[in-house]
């Protein structure tokens, strides 16, 4: 799942946002459904891989 910026750092980028509308498990309640079709890794660069990118850990 792409974002506008390119790559798969949709959660990453969005999360501060995301989270003026809503708890932590409702945003990631949120993002389960259209990533429900990815493959197992593909989902891991968009829930954990952006952070680990972007956070360089």
């Amino acid at each position: 799942m792409p974002s506008d910026a390119g790559g798969d750092d949709l959660a990453h980028s969005g999360w501060p946002v995301c989270r003026l509308a809503a708890s932590c498990t409702g945003v990631l309640e949120a993002a389960r459904s259209p990533t429900a079709a990815l493959s197992t890794g593909e989902r891991a660069g968009v829930f954990s891989g952006a952070a680990v990118r972007g956070y360089r850990l």
